[in-house]
């Protein structure tokens, strides 16, 4: 029987081809064009389950597929449910120094869109249940839901919950490698804020003048929406919109611990280097932890027009999110939002564009343990528990469907691997560390049920 090391070592060629086929295919979901896409990559990841031994299916869901798999080992063994994500950002960054869709290999890893937002990290994990699958190893059952929509926000996820619910089996658990940890620690991630993204607004005028016959004397929406907004925000990065923070929860006794063992390992200079950000608005590395973690946030993201000669444009957008955390509503907070901006001008509208709520799993829930201490055998150190500022879309509606099931998320990802950004990359190690410790975890697991 092959160890775990011994799989690795003998299927890593493989790994590679088809890393290279899956990141291959530009499946952004975002872009109508690549609806075609989206099928290719759904296709190709039903085959990829197939070789590992499960029974695979396209599922169409609208125009967003979902790679559905199941491995079925007892009817007494636990079931967990894989999520990951197929889908993938845009990729028109300038700075990128290849073809985004053109893979990169070389001896430290791959380079590419998708490498590891999400396909690197969920190929991983298939692997892992290859190996145990093959030798007998594994002692629950699996079920295969693979996306091709988180990047868009999920919104026809819950229809596929819904709509295929004589196919699906209640979890005990759901297993998801799609979050990141910093440096050399790996990490288990217990919390993710929400997401709510939406437009700002104001129209004074139907079209265009030009700044020769009319600038001075016509109202600039530009810029007195840029007034408005600078009112949001104060010089340190608080939100100043009246009733923001009203229902945010203090972090737990528990809770605390986390953020001051993660404040600890806080480094400045290497969020730096994998960032390219050069100012912050705290040095403080406890601050800098809620802030990124605990705290919400209102962030602003562009404005339309872009710039055209010497036009006063009629109207003006800013697009803008806020990242939730418990007890805050997006409802009213997009009204308190405006009831503000309206202070500048009355005819400024907020139009919330989509939702998600934040995501929180018991950290002394058995699964969370057994998976911050899966990590020890590849890294030598178990995990550390995490909260995480980002959102992934599909969780709240698995939470409606499945209620008091954990979501496990075991950090594939290091910051450094360009999340959402311009070559982003996949490092080999990352990927050999995560087929060891997703099979070290789920070869734990086969006690434990969730009631």
């Amino acid at each position: 029987m092959l160890s775990i090391q011994e799989f690795i070592k003998a299927n890593m060629s493989q790994y590679k081809k088809d890393m290279v086929s899956l990141v291959s295919i530009q499946s952004i979901s975002a872009q109508e064009n690549h609806r075609e896409d989206l099928q290719k990559v759904a296709t190709r990841a039903v085959e990829l389950l197939r070789e590992a031994g499960a029974s695979a299916q396209v599922i169409q869901n609208d125009e967003f597929p979902v790679a559905f798999g199941e491995i079925k080992v007892s009817n007494d063994a636990p079931w967990v449910t894989v999520y990951n994500h197929l889908d993938v950002q845009p990729a028109g960054e300038p700075q990128w120094t290849s073809n985004p869709f053109e893979p990169v290999l070389t001896e430290e890893g791959i380079q590419a869109r998708g490498a590891t937002d999400d396909k690197g990290p969920m190929l991983s994990i298939v692997y892992a249940i290859k190996h145990l699958k093959e030798t007998g190893q594994l002692p629950v059952n699996i079920q295969f839901v693979l996306e091709t929509e988180e990047e868009s926000g999920s919104k026809h996820f819950g229809q596929f919950l819904e709509k295929n619910n004589s196919l699906l089996h209640k979890p005990d658990s759901i297993l998801v490698s799609d979050t990141i940890f910093d440096g050399d620690n790996p990490a288990v991630t217990f919390q993710l804020r929400g997401l709510t993204l939406g437009v700002i607004e104001l129209k004074v005028g139907e079209a265009g003048v030009h700044s020769g016959m009319l600038g001075g004397l016509a109202r600039n929406p530009l810029a007195t929406l840029t007034r408005a907004i600078a009112t949001c925000i104060d010089d340190d990065g608080g939100v100043l919109i009246p009733g923001f923070y009203d229902g945010v929860q203090e972090p737990t006794a528990a809770e605390r611990k986390i953020i001051e063992q993660v404040a600890a390992r806080k480094d400045f200079a290497r969020i730096r280097a994998d960032t390219g950000f050069s100012e912050f608005y705290t040095q403080d590395p406890r601050e800098a932890e809620m802030r990124t973690t605990f705290s919400p946030t209102f962030e602003l993201h562009g404005y339309e027009p872009e710039a055209s000669g010497t036009k006063v444009s009629g109207y003006a957008k800013a697009n803008f999110s806020m990242r939730l955390v418990a007890g805050q509503d997006v409802a009213d907070l997009a009204g308190k939002l405006q009831e503000h901006l309206r202070k500048t001008h009355p005819g400024i509208t907020v139009n919330i564009a989509e939702g998600s709520t934040a995501v929180k799993t018991d950290l002394d829930n058995p699964f969370m343990e057994r998976a911050r201490q899966a990590y020890v055998p590849a890294f030598g150190r178990p995990a550390v528990f995490v909260a995480t500022g980002g959102t992934i879309g599909a969780f709240p509606p698995m939470q409606r469907k499945w209620p008091g099931v954990p979501i496990v998320m075991a950090a594939q990802s290091l910051m450094s691997d360009g999340y959402h950004a311009p070559n982003e990359n996949f490092k080999w190690q990352q990927a050999e560390r995560g087929i060891q410790t997703i099979a070290t975890y789920l070869m734990s697991i086969g006690d434990l049920r969730t009631s």
